[in-house]
């Protein structure tokens, strides 16, 4: 996986589409990850909070 910088606006647009299915909480912890986190230690603290195959989707580039 790759490291994750400051989101563009289609980047955010993914994110939010992805973290919607999960609780209020959830959601909120994990953007809070993302903006706090750089680069690998993000990858693993996303992967252990809402699993690999979101975290994949949220951190690949196009």
């Amino acid at each position: 996986m790759g490291s994750l910088s400051k989101p563009d606006q289609e980047r955010e647009r993914r994110i939010n589409e992805l973290l919607k299915d999960l609780s209020p909480g959830v959601q909120e912890l994990a953007n809070k990850l993302i903006s706090e986190y750089p680069g690998e230690d993000l990858d693993q603290k996303l992967t252990d909070l809402i699993g690999l195959e979101k975290t994949r989707k949220i951190l690949e580039k196009k």
